[in-house]
């Protein structure tokens, strides 16, 4: 068939097809082998930054969030010279001074593997302890107290410490107050450092939390215990009724008696 016919030229010679000297077919492209070390490294990079990132948020959010001011509760791990280093959970343990938790006899009240509550007080502290105080959350705790009597018009006890300008110094245990020196009693006292070292109940007549400012009176508390006998008095108090009292005076006309928040006479 004639597309099988190759072609001829003259006298029979045969044709073929020509060749581009110096050319020849490139070879098939073989197929790109990686650097094995060149290829891994930009995904293990990335990798390892990914696990970094994940197990510092996973940290962080395990890591308890605390800042100034927050009451805290965490576990003594070491007494040393500096203070008492408290795990609170953070990424960094934290430091109360240890006169904090030193008793009137310079013994330490604490102990290692003991729970205690904290406030924070700086983030960053010395050393990079974060900075505690367990006086402070004591306080702060007295002071919720102290307002809750105050508003509900209850009473404290604290113990009168030493004489001051006008009055007595009073411990509230671990918060100072004044008790004037016309509200000790319900009539004056001319010794008033007969008192010191007593433990009393009192009542809150004011109170400045910011100016750190409460005072006190004992002469409420005795004037309304007054006030309940008389009444109990008074109610059982009849004609021909015999009654006990305390003699309070003797005059040349008889006898004043307290028959419980009432006086009688006797002649």
């Amino acid at each position: 068939m004639a597309d099988n016919v190759q072609p001829s030229g003259p006298e029979g010679l045969t044709i073929k097809p020509l060749r581009t000297p110096g050319i020849t077919s490139p070879p098939a492209p073989e197929e790109a082998t990686p650097d094995a070390e060149s290829a891994a490294t930009p995904g293990m990079e990335a990798s390892e930054d990914t696990d970094f990132a994940s197990m510092l948020d996973d940290y962080e959010q395990t890591s308890t969030s605390v800042s100034p001011g927050d009451i805290v509760v965490g576990q003594v791990v070491s007494i040393t010279e500096r203070g008492v280093v408290v795990d609170i959970g953070f990424k960094s343990e934290g430091l109360v001074p240890k006169e904090e938790f030193t008793g009137p006899d310079g013994e330490l009240t604490v102990a290692r593997g003991a729970s205690v509550e904290v406030m924070v007080k700086q983030i960053e502290g010395g050393d990079g302890y974060v900075e505690l105080s367990y006086a402070d959350a004591r306080r702060h705790h007295l002071w919720e107290v102290i307002e809750k009597a105050f508003t509900e018009n209850q009473t404290v006890t604290g113990k009168i410490t030493e004489r001051t300008k006008g009055g007595l110094q009073v411990d509230l245990g671990g918060v100072m107050a004044f008790l004037p020196g016309s509200q000790a009693d319900t009539r004056p006292l001319r010794n008033l450092d007969a008192l010191i070292g007593r433990e009393m109940t009192f009542r809150i007549l004011k109170l400045n939390k910011k100016r750190n400012n409460i005072v006190l009176s004992r002469k409420v508390l005795l004037e309304e215990e007054t006030t309940a006998r008389k009444a109990e008095t008074l109610r059982m108090l009849d004609e021909n009724v015999i009654v006990s009292g305390q003699v309070k005076n003797l005059t040349d006309y008889g006898a004043f008696i307290d028959l419980g928040g009432l006086t009688g006479c006797c002649t």
